[in-house]
């Protein structure tokens, strides 16, 4: 973790602490939306993933944050929405459309997964993108 980053988990905390909110930019609410899972501490996490929201209501990475902790607490359909929302802007996003494999499998529709995963990787461009992401 980088001195920036922990400089604004610290500021976060100080905030909550003090029951007060302050102002911060979509990547900063990832990391400390980041910090919070790595931490298993959901409701933290959560807890920031609405006040970035609330910020930056139209985040692509934010939203992509709810999906994520939607499938963390177990809510592979709610996870699934979302996701479908973001492929309507976004369409063939490698992080979404990997993101939707794993939420069918966690679904237990492991055979749509698969096709998700199948139709991304037909595409060399999408290949070379998302081979990091499955490594």
């Amino acid at each position: 973790m980088s001195s920036k980053e922990l400089e604004t988990i610290v500021r976060y905390s100080r905030l909550q602490e003090e029951q007060q909110e302050g102002f911060f930019d979509v990547e900063e609410f990832s990391t400390i939306i980041s910090h919070f899972i790595s931490r298993y501490e959901i409701a933290k996490a959560q807890l920031a993933l609405n006040q970035g929201l609330a910020q930056h209501p139209g985040s692509f990475e934010l939203s992509m944050n709810r999906a994520y902790l939607n499938l963390c607490n177990g809510n592979p359909d709610a996870c699934l929405k979302i996701l479908g929302s973001l492929e309507l802007v976004h369409p063939n996003n490698e992080e979404v459309l990997c993101m939707k494999a794993e939420a069918y499998g966690h679904r237990g529709d492991a055979a749509k997964g698969i096709r998700v995963l199948e139709a991304l990787i037909r595409n060399p461009r999408q290949l070379d993108i998302i081979r990091p992401l499955v490594q």
